[in-house]
């Protein structure tokens, strides 16, 4: 409701005797808006008005060729200052000039901040205020008004207060009505925050919600397979450390679960990866690597089965880095750092959506309108080959036997299974030979390609 704070009526001031008309002026202001009302008798039109600030005197407004000598000006509430006023000056066609001052209560929407913290103790996320004038009741999604008195824990100054009450994950709408505090009209003001969904208790440090794809396990549509889990052979336990890759930190959650294995559908996983957060400025510096798992629908996860990926290091600026086992890694670009905060919802990037979401030149390959890791790396040396020495075909062919190319091993977990649908092929439809062949250019077999990691 729109509240009316002054309205102040000023006397008419004739600035020369021979100036035929007076001025009358009206200042009408409140949290929605307000106005001044500036009337002239006699006189001669037209009229120039001039509204200036005081005691700043800078122009505001100037209305010329007004007719009747009446003007109805709106300014934000932002606009005047509590002591300011306004000085007004009107003058007819012959040059004659009368000047009127007016002023009014003060009123001011106040500095706030609405943001949500999460308590990693306890895997809660919580509303936190900044407040240019605190105490103000409030309410929270049209409820009942939350009186500060208990409500609130102070955090820091200049008031910064966390809500103690409980709100579910989602949207939500936090208001304060129009009145007085500390001898201000304070408008009325709501925000709109989003409470995301609590992590798990104990998960401190930031968190990151990731998304890929491994192209060796992309046939038709935007999932990919999860052969390999249909066919019982993802390990529990990560198998990079088997493979010589040395982690960075103390990486914990290293073991699936059972029970996760056991999840089909879109939410599947289909393989083990290795995540890194690596230095902004100097991204060749690994600061904390671990094992995570990827789900069919690009979904990366925490091996302890949360939908995020925890990562015990302080705020700050990071690359994303990911690698698989036969897949060419890939990382955020120079102009993609990602910004983590602790207290922060939880951060998003999604390797599939864009190539320029990478580091390097096509460091990703687009399969049906997404665009994934490239596989076909058998050797795991972070290039693909078809010739010449350490290429990633001859290692096919040693698995099946090299007098024998037409035969197939079965049921293996083995990167030189370049497709990931466990079997080892050389020969025949979806064999792991052709990968290689097509990632460096059916027409160009002596060609190499070569991750893009610095």
């Amino acid at each position: 409701m729109r509240t009316l704070l002054s309205l102040l009526l000023i006397l008419p001031t004739v600035a020369f005797a021979q100036c035929p008309h007076t001025v009358q002026v009206s200042a009408q202001m409140s949290c929605m808006g307000g106005g001044i009302q500036v009337n002239t008798s006699s006189g001669f039109a037209p009229f120039t008005i001039v509204v200036e600030r005081m005691p700043q005197q800078s122009q505001v407004e100037t209305i010329t060729n007004d007719a009747d000598g009446d003007l109805l000006a709106s300014y934000p509430g932002t606009t005047w200052d509590a002591t300011d006023g306004c000085r007004i000056t009107v003058t007819d066609v012959n040059g004659c000039s009368v000047t009127a001052f007016a002023s009014w209560s003060p009123y001011t929407w106040p500095f706030e901040g609405v943001t949500t913290e999460v308590q990693c103790t306890t895997g809660v996320s919580q509303l936190v205020v900044d407040f240019s004038s605190f105490p103000r009741p409030c309410s929270i999604d049209g409820g009942p008004v939350i009186q500060p008195e208990g409500d609130w824990t102070f955090l820091t100054s200049p008031e910064r207060h966390r809500y103690n009450g409980s709100l579910s994950p989602g949207p939500h709408v936090i208001s304060f009505p129009e009145g007085l505090v500390s001898g201000f009209n304070y408008c009325a003001t709501s925000y709109n925050f989003t409470v995301p969904v609590p992590i798990s208790a104990g998960d401190c440090g930031v968190n990151l919600r990731v998304r890929a794809a491994l192209g060796g396990a992309m046939s038709t549509g935007t999932l990919m397979s999860d052969a390999l889990r249909t066919s019982g052979l993802i390990p529990l336990s990560q198998p990079f450390s088997g493979l010589g890759y040395v982690y960075t930190g103390a990486p914990v959650n290293n073991n699936l679960s059972p029970a996760m294995l056991a999840v089909s559908g879109d939410n599947a996983i289909v393989d083990w990866m290795v995540l890194e957060l690596r230095n902004a400025a100097s991204p060749a510096q690994v600061l904390f690597s671990k094992a995570v798992v990827i789900q069919r629908d690009g979904d990366i996860l925490d091996s302890d089965g949360d939908p995020y990926v925890n990562c015990p290091v302080s705020a700050g600026n990071y690359r994303i880095a990911l690698r698989h086992r036969n897949h060419l890694a890939v990382m955020t670009a120079f102009n993609n750092p990602l910004s983590l905060d602790p207290s922060a919802p939880i951060s998003t990037i999604d390797f599939r959506a864009s190539l320029g979401l990478a580091y390097g030149t096509n460091a990703l390959r687009q399969i049906n309108s997404v665009w994934c890791l490239w596989p076909g790396d058998a050797t795991g040396n972070g290039t693909l080959k078809y010739t010449g020495s350490t290429n990633d075909r001859d290692p096919i062919l040693v698995a099946v036997g090299s007098t024998t190319p037409n035969s197939t091993v079965l049921n293996v977990y083995d990167r030189r299974d370049t497709n990931l649908d466990g079997m080892i092929k050389y020969t025949g439809s979806a064999n792991d030979r052709d990968i290689i062949l097509t990632n460096v250019g059916s027409t160009t077999p002596n060609n190499t390609r070569t991750q893009q990691l610095p």
